[in-house]
């Protein structure tokens, strides 16, 4: 999951947030990830680096999530 974070963090979804916001922000990703994408977590896991398909599907979940997020 801390992959996962990280990975919106180095791709610049976080830029937009109040840096006193970002700490919340990456627990509320958190638990969309691990209540809403629990595949793509495990996809992750498995094959444990971010290949093209990898990113392509945190790219759309990360955007899902700021969708949701209003921090």
């Amino acid at each position: 999951m801390q992959a996962a974070v990280l990975w919106a963090m180095q791709n610049n979804y976080f830029d937009t947030i109040d840096v006193k916001k970002i700490v919340a922000a990456a627990q509320h990703l958190r638990e969309f990830l691990g209540t809403r994408k629990q595949a793509l977590l495990d996809s992750l896991r498995q094959k444990a680096a971010v290949d093209e398909m990898l990113a392509a599907e945190l790219k759309k979940t990360i955007e899902e999530w700021k969708g949701t997020y209003n921090g």
